[in-house]
């Protein structure tokens, strides 16, 4: 079901981010310092902060997809889930806090529709402009 696929979605990447983050070395080329002195590394790094909008149908699946490489990749997400069915992101954060994450690393923020804010502006819209947010990643209608 649901809940297994996403637990399943969170075990695939705990597994593959050791390997597929980790720094590897690059050969350098004869004369150019290959020798004790000089070396040459890849290192992954984070984005920082990904913001992530999700819609009503299968909201935890579709939150999993976005949340789970997000924080394997070392980043820290805000995830505003439908304001139609957003209790299942809610609690996803409240496991995720509870499975050890920093406090901070996932962080699910609630709200409704475009009349929902003073400003006439959506929570959505409001976090996808935000200046301090690194990366977006929506699926939804222009509503959400």
């Amino acid at each position: 079901g649901d809940i297994g696929f996403c637990a399943d979605v969170f075990d695939y990447y705990a597994d593959i981010a050791p390997k597929h983050l980790a720094p590897t070395q690059l050969p350098l080329p004869e004369g150019a310092g290959g020798d004790q002195d000089f070396f040459a590394q890849l290192v992954q790094e984070p984005l920082g902060v990904v913001g992530c909008v999700t819609p009503w149908n299968y909201p935890l699946m579709q939150a999993v997809m976005k949340v789970a490489p997000a924080l394997a990749a070392g980043c820290a997400v805000v995830l505003k889930p439908s304001p139609l069915a957003s209790l299942t992101c809610c609690a996803l954060g409240e496991i995720v806090a509870a499975a050890g994450a920093p406090p901070g690393a996932l962080n699910v923020i609630t709200g409704g529709p475009p009349e929902a804010l003073a400003c006439g502006g959506s929570t959505g819209q409001a976090l996808i402009d935000h200046p301090l947010l690194d990366k977006v990643s929506f699926t939804g209608s222009g509503m959400a």
